[in-house]
């Protein structure tokens, strides 16, 4: 998906159809195909063990209140 949307960018010769493409980018699973969005993630990791002693970890700062998006997939 980011590789699509890289393209999409640097497709010079698009101009206002760019963020049209980007925001119907999806991708294709076995339902059917779906919107990054629809995953609803965010910046956060989530471990799977009481081990390490903390809950959960921010990627970025404030990473559990930013959603992920089409936009800052990259991050």
């Amino acid at each position: 998906m980011i590789k699509q949307k890289q393209h999409i960018d640097q497709n010079d010769d698009l101009s206002l159809e760019k963020l049209l493409q980007i925001s119907e980018l999806s991708f294709n699973t076995k339902t059917g195909s779906m919107a990054l969005e629809d995953l609803v993630l965010t910046f956060t990791y989530l471990r799977s063990s009481n081990f390490y002693g903390y809950q959960s970890v921010d990627l970025i700062p404030n990473g559990a209140n930013i959603d992920v998006t089409i936009n800052n997939v990259k991050e």
